[in-house]
C-alpha cells in the first residue's frame, strides 16, 4: 500500500494507481522484486522531466517523482511515462558498472562518456516504452490499476 500523498500535483488515488501499474509493469519485465513508491515531492526543476525514478542503492526499491502538472497529462502520456521510468530499472546494474569505471578514467573522460551513456540509455528507454505502451496488455494494466477494469470483466468501468 502506498502512503497517502499530501501534495497538490497528484491525488492519493493516482499515486496508488501508479504504484499498482508500476508493479505490474516491473513484474512483466521480470523485475517482480522491485518496490516502487510515489514520492510527495515533485520532479526537481533541474530535471525538466515528466517524471524521474531513483533506485535506492543496494535495495530493490525505487522512488518515482512526478511533474507538478502530472494530472494535466492525458492517460496515454502518463502510461508511457511510467513505463519509461520502470524500464530504467533494467539498466541499474549497468549504471553501477559504468560508475565503477570512474576509478580507471580521467574525470573529463568519464564526464564525456557519461553524457553519451545517458543520452543512449534515454533513447533506448524511449523506444522501448513507446513500443510497450502500444500493446494491449499495458493499457489493460493501466485501466485495472485505475479501477476501470477488473480481471473478470469485459472492460467496463468498475463501480
Amino acid at each position: 500500500m502506498v502512503e497517502p500523498v499530501k501534495s497538490p500535483h497528484v491525488t492519493d488515488d493516482e499515486a496508488e494507481a501508479i504504484v499498482a501499474f508500476a508493479s505490474d509493469v516491473a513484474g512483466a519485465l521480470g523485475l517482480p522484486t522491485w518496490q516502487i513508491a510515489v514520492m510527495e515531492e515533485p520532479v526537481r526543476k533541474k530535471h525538466k522531466a515528466d517524471a524521474t525514478i531513483t533506485p535506492i542503492d543496494g535495495r530493490y526499491f525505487a522512488e518515482i517523482r512526478l511533474a507538478k502538472d502530472w494530472m494535466t497529462f492525458d492517460e496515454a502520456r502518463r502510461r508511457q511515462v511510467i513505463v519509461h521510468e520502470i524500464l530504467h530499472l533494467l539498466h541499474v546494474r549497468i549504471n553501477d558498472v559504468f560508475e565503477d569505471a570512474r576509478d580507471y578514467m580521467h574525470d573529463h573522460e568519464h564526464a564525456s562518456l557519461h553524457r553519451r551513456f545517458v543520452r543512449e540509455t534515454e533513447l533506448m528507454v524511449d523506444h522501448l516504452s513507446l513500443f510497450l505502451t502500444a500493446t494491449h496488455t499495458i493499457e489493460e494494466a493501466w485501466d485495472t490499476a485505475h479501477g476501470k477494469r477488473t480481471d473478470d470483466d469485459d472492460g467496463q468501468e468498475a463501480g
